[in-house]
């Protein structure tokens, strides 16, 4: 049996940082494919918030809803070289996340949008970015 059970889309987003934290601290993982892209996970039903990342931690029967969440309780519960050591070191760790996080947000997720067709104004709304006009 795994360790734990990941939930995302079969692609590279914010689910990936939390495939490369279990691989690099030796957690085994059950991957599921979420709605829309995928049928093993419907994430509307299933997350309490309704999005992905989601992870269910079968130790404990914890289960996450939220990409940073995840990952802090990853690397504090499963020790490894992403495991902070001091105070100082979660600080960085915060505040690199933070950014990633903005540069994500701002940058390659409108990438997304425009990609799979979603480039109205509507959308493009949603992301707090200039609409493609």
């Amino acid at each position: 049996m795994s360790d734990v059970t990941i939930a995302y889309f079969p692609v590279i987003g914010r689910g990936e940082q939390i495939r490369l934290i279990c691989a690099m601290h030796g957690i085994s993982v059950s991957e599921l494919a979420s709605t829309p892209l995928g049928e093993d996970f419907d994430k509307d039903k299933e997350a309490p918030f309704g999005t992905v990342p989601w992870m269910k931690d079968h130790a404990n029967g914890l289960e996450l809803n939220d990409s940073l969440a995840i990952v802090q309780y990853l690397v504090t519960k499963y020790d490894g070289p992403l495991t902070p050591k001091s105070a100082e070191d979660a600080a960085r760790t915060a505040m690199y996340w933070g950014w990633v996080q903005d540069y994500y947000s701002f940058v390659l997720s409108p990438m997304h949008d425009i990609i799979t067709g979603h480039n109205e104004v509507f959308w493009r709304n949603l992301r707090l970015t200039t609409p493609l006009r």
